[in-house]
């Protein structure tokens, strides 16, 4: 998290950090390189962009969703409502990845099987 000491006239020294999801500089680089034949971007593309992504990684990720945001100019919730629409498109969330995955280890050192509640 970047911080940033910014002093305004007659204030305290306060320290400020940016907000929401930041970008990641490795979905940025692979976003750039998907996205180079479509310069210069459009938001009427938008949907096309996000088929690109989803086509090549079975899914769309936040980290992606934010790239396409800051290279279309963009907000990121707009990007996501989009996204969220259409039904075709597959939302992937990295935090229950996380989850699954500790979740499978931890299945994994029981030897228990999965069973799902109902």
């Amino acid at each position: 998290m970047n911080t940033i000491n910014k002093r305004a006239p007659g204030r305290r020294e306060k320290v400020y950090y940016n907000k929401g999801r930041q970008l990641d500089l490795s979905a940025f680089e692979e976003a750039k390189n998907i996205l180079d034949s479509y310069r210069p971007f459009k938001k009427d593309m938008l949907i096309e962009y996000l088929h690109l992504f989803n086509d090549k990684f079975h899914g769309l990720y936040a980290k992606h969703l934010r790239a396409i945001a800051e290279l279309t100019k963009i907000s990121m919730s707009e990007v996501y409502e989009v996204a969220s629409f259409y039904a075709h498109f597959k939302i992937i969330d990295d935090v229950f990845l996380d989850f699954w995955v500790v979740f499978e280890i931890f299945r994994k050192k029981k030897k228990t099987p999965f069973t799902p509640s109902t």
